[in-house]
């Protein structure tokens, strides 16, 4: 499940640039949820859902809490990028 998840998250990431991806790094790091942060939210729900998993599978498979999982994918949290690499 990892690989595929992993393969998700890179596929959205590959139509950035490298000037982006730094730009998208720096975004999730930042306190406010810009837009960015709002794309790293759909594309978590989008990949769990098309993984099949709950937000408690993600949550046991990542080891980030699920209550975290919810805030990230309601865009209400602004992941770090440990939280990030966790997810991913």
């Amino acid at each position: 499940m990892k690989d595929e998840w992993a393969e998700y998250l890179a596929e959205y990431t590959a139509s950035m640039n490298a000037e982006e991806l730094v730009a998208w790094e720096r975004e999730l790091r930042s306190a406010k949820a810009d837009s960015r942060a709002r794309d790293f939210g759909v594309a978590v729900r989008e990949a769990r859902a098309v993984l099949g998993l709950t937000q408690v599978d993600l949550a046991e498979k990542s080891g980030v809490q699920q209550r975290e999982i919810s805030r990230i994918e309601k865009c209400i949290a602004n992941p770090t990028l440990k939280t990030v690499d966790k997810i991913m």
